[in-house]
């Protein structure tokens, strides 16, 4: 039920329903709702109903795209390795780039829910919930099986990349992510998880592939702290100048030596789960919580 639709209670052969008033003076229709079957639309005929029906989902499909996103799909990176290895990084840049414009504490991720975000959708009822689960759901058979093939996911978190071109205006600075394995591609992967969303009508696809990062810093968290990034924020955004962080060496020892931020090394990690991730929440791991879970892996019977 939208907003925008008002209703009035009428009762009709003893069931109580809501009455809609009409969207224009000239479609001589009635709107009810009920709530066994949804919206009921009554007129003299069916062209005046289709009528009514053909506004009404232009009118929800309007209203749909100024609705702030509720869920996203995502795969966990909250692996307690890499967080630790992530609050070192934070530690490293705030010691020796905290004089660096724009650069704080606050527009740093919270460990506990450093993800990647793979793409958004607004489930407003439990009917469309259901839907992007049951999307979901067909992933495992549908993807998972084509391109695992019972195989575990491993990934390295390795080196950092900003999502423009000037490194001393910087919105977002996030972690590099790439399958160990030869044999499996994670950008077809996660280009193919959300094509089936796509393909069952949950998901308007935002970009032609997915980007394959780890949102690390990100000015949005000043006005939004919730962790997801793939949000518009407000015109009054302040950028933070990335260059030093890019530029400066500091003592990092992989195989041999220090290295740069820009090849940080973050860790590696077997990816066990994607999840239908609820905004503006927390779970007591303290990730988002799932309106549901896929695992990577099918479980032992």
């Amino acid at each position: 039920m939208v907003d925008f639709l008002r209703p009035k209670t009428v009762w009709v052969d003893g069931r109580c329903y809501r009455i809609i008033s009409p969207l224009t003076d000239n479609t001589n229709v009635n709107y009810v709702e009920d709530d066994s079957c949804g919206f009921v639309v009554i007129g003299k005929d069916v062209r005046t109903v289709r009528q009514a029906r053909l506004k009404i989902q232009m009118l929800v499909e309007q209203a749909r795209k100024k609705q702030p996103f509720t869920h996203f799909l995502s795969i966990p990176y909250n692996n307690p390795a890499i967080q630790t290895k992530f609050l070192e990084f934070k530690k490293e840049v705030l010691e020796k780039c905290g004089d660096c414009r724009g650069v704080d504490e606050a527009i740093f991720q919270y460990p506990g829910k450093l993800h990647q975000t793979l793409c958004v959708m607004v489930l407003a009822d439990d009917r469309e919930r259901q839907q992007g689960l049951d999307a979901l759901n067909k992933c495992p058979d549908n993807v998972l099986k084509k391109y695992l093939a019972g195989e575990k996911l491993r990934v390295e978190m390795r080196g950092i990349e900003y999502m423009n071109d000037n490194p001393g205006e910087v919105d977002v600075l996030y972690g590099r992510i790439n399958a160990l394995s030869w044999s499996h591609s994670l950008q077809t992967i996660a280009d193919s998880l959300v094509d089936e969303l796509v393909k069952a009508g949950v998901v308007n696809r935002q970009h032609e592939r997915v980007k394959l990062h780890i949102t690390l810093m990100n000015t949005a968290f000043r006005q939004d702290p919730d962790g997801v990034t793939d949000i518009k924020v407000g015109k009054d955004r302040e950028s933070f100048n990335a260059r030093q962080i890019i530029e400066v060496s500091v003592s990092i020892v992989i195989d041999c030596g220090p290295r740069e931020f820009g090849d940080y090394y973050f860790g590696e990690m077997e990816v066990d789960e994607i999840h239908l991730s609820v905004r503006h929440t927390t779970a007591n791991s303290g990730f988002y919580s799932a309106s549901g879970k896929i695992p990577i892996l099918p479980h032992p019977a």
